[in-house]
């Protein structure tokens, strides 16, 4: 019940923010919108005058974006670590279970490994790891951000740090900032929550390294996701992206901006029954028992949740489409320059 209504309260907002529908809410909803921005200066006012600054021993790179919702951050950060890496630098990404946040301690920190289940990782975190395991790239998990840059100095397990989802926290000092932002959404009605979807002013955009739009298939200066194929949940195996060309599939997706992978499989020539949940969505056995007279494809990070269900479903034929961050040569480029440049300065 409390997930039908947390899922009915995320459409309404959607159709808010970025369909300008329900305009009597944007109404109603405004002076909240001048409280929240009371709060936002009265933080930064805080941060700029009595928060205890922290010496980088390493460049920082900061990932994250301005509105609410799914904008790439997750395979962007996959990217942007193999690319430092093949660079020859020695990354290591800080990441937080927002699901877990009200059990973990204030001075909690670890370093992912295989041992640590989706409880505790959480789903973006398990499929960072995942997807940078091969190049032992290490990824940690903290409560608190400026003490896992700590803790990272300390144990000295990187030359480079990647914060995931952190341009809100101004506890730590990034050396680069890369706000990204979805094509299709872009800044909504461009009002701060609750009216829209801004954690921040808009004007803000200038104050970042790289503001870069996720794409579905146009590059430009930016970046895009591109399909690289289907995996068997069940048994691993991977499968070419025409597996399911013509076919009908069940599209079932827990995150935050579904619409751009319900578009990619259309064109793949999938034909998509489009189920969504809400974002970190904890899927049970009993949310897709019925499910099993089409395949079902799921986002890599729904994939990981149901990883202790896969071997009850056994009458549902389960995939995930895996995708990966094509970053531009122009974004390369310039991003290589600038580490030149922290390179001489640390």
């Amino acid at each position: 019940m409390y997930d039908n209504f947390k899922g009915k309260v995320e459409n309404f907002f959607i159709q808010l923010w970025y369909n300008k529908k329900h305009s009597y809410a944007a109404k109603i909803l405004t002076p909240f919108s001048g409280l929240y921005y009371l709060g936002y200066i009265t933080r930064n006012y805080y941060y700029d005058n009595f928060s205890e600054e922290i010496s980088n021993k390493v460049p920082i790179i900061t990932v994250g974006n301005i509105t609410v919702g799914g904008t790439g951050k997750t395979p962007f950060t996959i990217a942007i670590a193999r690319f430092l890496k093949s660079l020859g630098y020695n990354p290591v990404i800080i990441t937080k279970n927002y699901n877990f946040r009200n059990v973990i301690k204030q001075n909690f920190f670890k370093v992912i490994d295989e041992n640590d289940t989706i409880e505790i990782t959480g789903d973006e975190p398990k499929v960072l790891w995942q997807n940078l395991k091969d190049l032992d790239i290490p990824v940690t998990l903290c409560k608190e951000r400026k003490l896992a840059v700590n803790k990272i100095n300390e144990l000295n397990i990187g030359d480079i740090i990647i914060t995931d989802d952190g341009l809100q926290d101004y506890s730590i000092n990034s050396d680069i900032k890369i706000c990204l932002l979805d094509t299709l959404r872009n800044l909504g009605n461009k009002n701060l929550l609750p009216k829209g979807p801004l954690r921040e002013p808009a004007n803000n955009l200038s104050k970042f390294d790289f503001v870069l739009y996720k794409s579905l298939n146009n590059l430009n200066d930016n970046f895009c996701l591109k399909p690289k194929s289907f995996i068997n949940i069940r048994t691993g195996d991977v499968c070419e992206l025409d597996k399911f060309k013509k076919k009908t599939v069940y599209a079932i997706a827990g995150i935050a901006n579904p619409e751009g992978f319900y578009l990619t499989l259309k064109e793949l020539n999938i034909h998509p029954i489009c189920m969504s949940f809400n974002d970190h969505y904890n899927f049970k056995e009993n949310d897709l028992l019925a499910y099993n007279d089409y395949p079902i494809i799921m986002t890599e990070k729904d994939s990981v949740k149901i990883d202790d269900l896969k071997d009850k479903l056994i009458n549902q034929d389960l995939y995930f489409l895996k995708v990966e961050a094509v970053l531009s040569d122009k974004f390369k480029e310039k991003i290589f320059k600038k580490l030149n440049k922290l390179k001489k300065a640390h």
